[in-house]
């Protein structure tokens, strides 16, 4: 029922966070679908300090799908939202921070929100999405079409994450064959990526991941790609290439096997 009561929550908007409010009948909950982020900032901590409130499941949907509304607000660059500055951005990390610690990582819907959501992927709060598993992987597969580079990036990045957890046998929701083809073959083809930035990250991932079928790619990607930097001296530097040669050394001094296959 809650994912139901979370997609239609995300569908229609802020009028069912405010029907839904309504049904709980507490105040917090009420404010939640204002227009001002400060009175929906007041209301989260309102109810971080009540703990029974935030154990029930209406409170839990309802956060969840505020969160999914805030993200939505802070890549949209033209959002009053976005231009809060610093004060909007400590209130997005504090709800971020309290659906975190309500989500079950079995809850596929409510974890594709924290994946979508704004994050470092090296941060504590990746590595803990990455331990996930399989709830992770269906919106990062999804991210990693994305149309925007920044989106492919953290989704090539985080594969590699979830590809390495995976194969040390620490998934909390182990991924099945699949899917495990899957962010491999995804994770893979990010190091021919048109964008430099998804190139590295996907670079980055296949180290995390140790993904000694990789190191083919990444030799061709050592003599051939064309991404360059001036250095002072005036000197051109291939910053790809040396990624790439540093990539190698790494997964072939640790190589993780698959896992179930």
């Amino acid at each position: 029922m809650s994912l139901v009561i979370s997609v239609l929550t995300v569908v229609l908007g802020y009028s069912t966070l405010g029907l839904a409010a309504q049904s709980v009948g507490s105040e917090p909950l009420n404010s939640l679908p204002s227009a001002n982020w400060r009175v929906r900032a007041q209301s989260i901590e309102r109810l971080a300090r009540n703990p029974g409130a935030l154990r029930s499941p209406t409170t839990r949907t309802l956060l969840v799908a505020l969160l999914d509304r805030e993200t939505r607000l802070v890549q949209d660059r033209a959002s009053n939202e976005a231009k809060g500055g610093e004060g909007y951005g400590e209130y997005y990390s504090r709800l971020l921070g309290i659906v975190d610690s309500l989500v079950d990582s079995r809850d596929a819907s409510s974890v594709g929100v924290l994946v979508r959501s704004v994050y470092n992927p090296d941060s504590g709060f990746a590595l803990k999405l990455a331990s996930y598993g399989q709830t992770a992987v269906g919106p990062l597969l999804e991210m990693s079409i994305s149309d925007k580079a920044h989106d492919r990036a953290i989704a090539a990045e985080m594969l590699g994450r979830v590809l390495r957890r995976q194969r040390l046998g620490s998934s909390q929701q182990p991924l099945s064959s699949r899917s495990t083809r899957d962010v491999e073959t995804r994770l893979r083809a990010h190091l021919r990526d048109s964008e430099s930035l998804v190139r590295r990250a996907a670079i980055r991932g296949v180290v995390e991941a140790g993904d000694v079928e990789s190191i083919a790619i990444l030799e061709q990607i050592r003599t051939s790609d064309l991404e360059t930097r001036s250095t002072e001296n005036g000197t051109v530097k291939f910053p790809i290439r040396e990624d790439a040669a540093k990539a190698i050394a790494a997964i072939r001094a640790n190589p993780l096997p698959r896992r179930g296959w």
